[in-house]
């Protein structure tokens, strides 16, 4: 696989907001503003505040994957 493969891809992914990786980055920046904001306002990071990543986390990752394949099936019509 050549640089000009490597490009393509990489210019592909970056056009195409349908791209997995678009998806991912939503996930992490979601995730990592709710563990920002829940540390600021946490007196004592304890259970409550996990079982709120982890439900958010579980939600998040539930509704991209329905949107991709939402996308997908819209594609493929």
């Amino acid at each position: 696989m050549g640089p000009e493969k490597l490009t393509t891809r990489a210019s592909k992914a970056a056009t195409d907001v349908r791209h997995p990786v678009w998806s991912l980055a939503r996930l992490v920046v979601l995730m990592a503003t709710m563990c920002i904001v829940l540390k600021l306002n946490a007196t004592n990071f304890d259970e409550t505040e996990l079982r709120s990543i982890i439900v958010v986390f579980i939600a998040a990752a539930g509704l991209e994957t329905v949107g991709q394949v939402v996308s997908r099936f819209k594609q493929s019509d």
